[in-house]
């Protein structure tokens, strides 16, 4: 794909897709985008939005253990203004449910 222009069609402006935006509305990101922090709020705000006890001592792991871990890829977008396709990852549900189950 070629160079985007300023507010193209399927585009927010010239930094990405509109589905990339929606993605990230929905709590997807690239894993340049992860934090730590953010790793936390996101498997704290999926355990809130299903109605499952949060416990903060089963997710003590480093920034890279989480990721690998409890996210998982979950679509890809054109971002930046040369249309790059960029991986986005979310919460892996099954892996986040399977922690909480684990007896330590």
């Amino acid at each position: 794909m070629g160079k985007v222009m300023y507010n193209q069609s399927g585009y927010c402006g010239c930094s990405m897709s509109t589905r990339a935006v929606i993605a990230y509305e929905s709590g997807e990101k690239p894993k340049s985008r992860w934090t730590k922090a953010a790793m936390l709020e996101a498997i704290e705000q999926y355990c809130d939005d299903e109605g499952i006890e949060y416990d903060p001592s089963k997710f003590r792991f480093t920034k890279a253990e989480l990721f690998n871990r409890f996210f998982e890829w979950t679509s890809w977008h054109h971002t930046g203004k040369y249309a790059n396709v960029t991986d986005f990852y979310g919460v892996d549900a099954n892996a986040v449910i399977d922690r909480l189950e684990e007896t330590e």
